[in-house]
């Protein structure tokens, strides 16, 4: 648990994309989507979409934050079922493919996918996907199965400002699985199973005394504070 390096406010999915449909109403889908302004935002819209897939993986609900500074890009969150007070913290770094400079393997390969790329088993390598060309997983998985990559590649393609639609995720490696994500429907299951909206997490010197608890009703987007005026 690294929780030294994040803060004590956690957004689920539910709570990113109502702030992100706010966003949307207050300056257009279309600056959301273009504008360097808000690539924060477009991050946590990435994150929150991971952190469905890990709930619907583990069965353990999956929170996230924005880091003060970049990189990291973000943290997602989850509790422990196996020891009480730790709170087992994901780092995501997020990139895109657009097939203009190659493959998507000859991009992981000649930038991310290296052993001394300084990213742990802690990471998460989130590619959003901006091309219909078809990508050679299994050429991809077989190389960073080879060279040992400590940490999993994603890709996402398929996500949008309102969550409306189905999202196409792919976990490259250490084994390849296919996932479709009805966004809307899974981000629903946070008021559908009254899961806790948003967390803060209460430190203290041991370990098994941090605690967890709901904000409320807090209203401040997760990427309020990273937003220049």
């Amino acid at each position: 648990m690294k929780i030294s390096k994040t803060g004590n406010i956690w957004y689920s999915p539910y709570s990113v994309y109502k702030h992100l449909q706010l966003l949307a109403d207050e300056v257009g889908v279309k600056a959301i989507e273009k504008n360097g302004k808000y690539k924060v935002v477009r991050e946590a819209r990435i994150a929150a979409v991971t952190a469905v897939v890990l709930y619907k993986i583990t069965g353990k609900p999956a929170y996230i934050q924005l880091p003060d500074s970049d990189p990291p890009d973000a943290f997602i969150m989850q509790q422990s079922t196996e020891k009480i007070g730790q709170l087992d913290i994901s780092t995501l770094e997020i990139t895109s493919y657009r097939a203009n400079n190659g493959s998507l393997f000859e991009q992981l390969k000649n930038t991310k996918m290296k052993k001394n790329s300084g990213y742990s088993d802690e990471y998460i390598l989130v590619v959003e996907l901006f091309s219909n060309e078809e990508i050679d997983y299994d050429k991809i998985r077989n190389y960073a199965n080879n060279i040992s990559l400590p940490f999993p590649i994603w890709t996402l393609k398929g996500i949008v400002v309102d969550g409306t639609t189905t999202a196409e995720l792919v976990i490259v490696n250490p084994e390849t699985h296919f996932y479709e994500i009805p966004i809307a429907d899974a981000i629903a299951q946070w008021h559908d199973k009254n899961l806790i909206d948003i967390i803060t997490t209460k430190r203290t010197g041991s370990e098994e005394k941090v605690r967890t608890e709901s904000s409320g009703n807090i209203e401040l987007s997760p990427w309020k504070h990273l937003i220049k005026k």
